[in-house]
């Protein structure tokens, strides 16, 4: 049995609004993961887009909601789909009533911790990262333009040059907030979890302003608040061009230690 700990921050940066929105579920008994399982979730709306904060506070709104309202006999991994398709319906049923003909979207990143290990799901260039035994990786996969791209330059089509320089390579390819999502990202079994682990689910305000092995620093070294220290770091460099950033670290640890 795992205890978790989990902290949380956002920042607007230099944005006229918050579009960035998070959550989870109540944080178990003394954080100690037996029955049940804990889910969390960012969303980043998106800013070309008209109401992206609507955007993704709907979606939190309503994933959250799912998570509690579907029945635990189902396994966590079809609980996060059930959720990615209750969230999708309440942005797409928004964009409709509201009349908004550009459309409005949000990505999403959302995990479920379990006594199986973790589940995952996204939709856009959120991310997920674990920290393991100091070394980053990130474990969901972009829905971004450069990803095909990619596959051009795998089939010997365009050089990597070339795809590297295309000015629509950071275009998503998907997105909550359509009628059908394009692209769905997740895992198909659990992945276990060990003591030690920590979690980061982030929008690209972070990991676009914080290179890896800054983020791999924050993660190892802070032991309190490391979104907080993460958006801290971000907020102090005061860059014109900062985004929305949000965080969520999760941290795992046995019954008797601290994460």
């Amino acid at each position: 049995m795992f205890r978790i700990s989990v902290s949380n921050a956002q920042a607007k940066g230099a944005r006229s609004l918050q579009e960035d929105a998070f959550g989870s579920s109540p944080l178990p008994k003394d954080g100690l993961l037996a029955d049940g399982c804990f889910s969390a979730i960012v969303a980043d709306g998106i800013g070309g887009l008209p109401h992206g904060e609507y955007a993704s506070r709907i979606a939190v709104q309503s994933f959250l909601e799912s998570c509690v309202t579907t029945p635990a006999e189902i396994d966590a991994g079809e609980r996060l789909f059930i959720a990615l398709e209750k969230a999708n319906t309440a942005v797409y049923t928004f964009q409709r009533e509201s009349c908004s003909e550009d459309g409005l979207g949000t990505t999403m990143i959302a995990v479920s911790i379990h006594s199986d290990g973790l589940d995952w799901i996204s939709v856009g260039d959120s991310h997920l990262y674990l920290f393991r035994d100091g070394t980053l990786t990130q474990l969901n996969t972009d829905h971004v333009y450069l990803a095909d791209l990619f596959g051009l330059v795998n089939s010997g089509l365009l050089s990597r040059e070339e795809a590297m320089l295309d000015p629509r390579r950071e275009a998503l390819t998907s997105y909550i907030g359509d009628q059908a999502i394009p692209q769905i990202d997740r895992n198909q079994e659990p992945m276990p979890l060990r003591v030690g682990d920590t979690l980061l689910l982030c929008s690209d305000g972070v990991y676009d302003f914080l290179s890896r092995e800054e983020l791999s620093l924050v993660l190892a070294d802070s032991k309190t608040d490391p979104a907080g220290d993460l958006i801290h770091l971000i907020e102090k460099r005061r860059l014109k061009h900062q985004d929305n950033a949000t965080a969520i670290v999760i941290g795992i640890s046995s019954n008797g230690e601290n994460a």
